[in-house]
């Protein structure tokens, strides 16, 4: 290709490419640069009348039925299980208090057995002190200032005592007691305040501490009987007037 060197520019190297390039880059470079728009969002559109309409309205009554049926069957099977635990708690109380009642019972058997043979096992010593106790009786009647039987007496007294068995010594015009006394004999009297008194005393009485009587005092009691009025004598006969 021939260069016209009359031409404008004629012998001047055609722009690079590159070059043209590299200038409109820079040129680019010193305008300001655009902000970009945001990206447009898209529009849901109305929400579905349907699904408000759900929303506001809440349960149904068939929803609302079989909540409140299960919240019965809820509360029906829990006072069942009340009364139950109930009903088992009573009969544990039941069968507690018949084991306590039954503890008791054994327990007062077994004292009484122990007592029975503490009994059993003193029972001679206190019949040798009652006779004893009976002899001194009967030596005081005779001599009762002696000191010697008197001191004797308490002390055999005392003993009985301790032993748990108590002299029953009834007094003279006391009344009779069937459960205390026993009648030896009886007393003629025509005095009717002492019928059924004690005239005399033979022997005193033996009681338990619990009450049991172990011999009863034996006594002569008196016996009312009425008095018999003598007849008034015949009058004498008159005489017939003549």
């Amino acid at each position: 290709m021939s260069i016209d060197p009359d031409r404008p520019g004629a012998g001047a190297p055609a722009p690079d490419e590159d070059t043209e390039a590299g200038q409109a880059t820079d040129d680019s470079a010193d305008v300001p640069a655009t902000p970009a728009e945001p990206a447009a969002t898209a529009d849901p559109g109305p929400a579905a009348p349907a699904a408000e309409a759900d929303a506001q309205s809440g349960p149904t009554r068939e929803q609302l039925g079989e909540a409140l049926k299960q919240a019965l069957d809820t509360v029906r099977g829990q006072a069942d299980e009340t009364a139950a635990a109930t009903r088992r708690a009573d009969e544990l109380a039941t069968i507690a208090r018949k084991q306590t009642e039954m503890a008791d019972e054994l327990h007062a058997e077994n004292r009484q057995l122990r007592t029975g043979e503490v009994r059993e096992a003193v029972a001679p010593l206190i019949r040798g002190l009652a006779r004893l106790a009976d002899d001194l009786s009967r030596l005081r009647a005779v001599d009762g200032a002696n000191a010697d039987l008197t001191y004797l007496a308490g002390q055999v007294d005392e003993l009985l005592h301790d032993a748990g068995v108590t002299q029953l010594v009834p007094q003279i015009g006391d009344a009779f007691d069937p459960q205390t006394h026993q009648a030896a004999g009886s007393a003629t009297t025509d005095e009717p305040h002492l019928d059924r008194t004690i005239a005399e005393i033979r022997r005193s009485g033996l009681r338990r501490d619990d009450g049991r009587m172990l011999r009863a005092a034996e006594v002569v009691v008196h016996r009312y009987i009425t008095p018999i009025t003598p007849a008034d004598p015949a009058s004498p006969t008159s005489t017939e007037e003549t």
